[in-house]
């Protein structure tokens, strides 16, 4: 599954928000990718997720490849580059 998102955390995509990209990877024992522009690195990388200079309302690709449901896990991760989190509590 591939999904153009618009990353509107505060500060773009730091630290905090890299390893919480690869915490979900793990967990969902997947393969999620993020592009932008000509660049393209697993979340697994958090260093190399780091170095791509993602900011706050750009634009990116996710890219997901999993035995399980692509879509629950496609939605994690647009509330995580959304909101800084992975549920909605506050």
């Amino acid at each position: 599954m591939i999904k153009k998102i618009q990353v509107t955390t505060p500060g773009g995509i730091h630290v905090g928000i890299a390893v919480l990209l690869r915490q979900t990877a793990l967990e969902e024992q997947c393969f999620i990718s993020i592009k932008t522009g000509s660049k393209i690195t697993s979340v697994k990388d958090y260093m190399k997720v780091l170095s791509l200079g993602i900011c706050q309302n750009d634009w990116i690709e996710i890219m997901i490849d999993s035995d399980h449901d692509e879509e629950i896990i496609m939605s994690r991760i647009e509330k995580i580059l959304s909101f800084g989190r992975r549920d909605n509590k506050k």
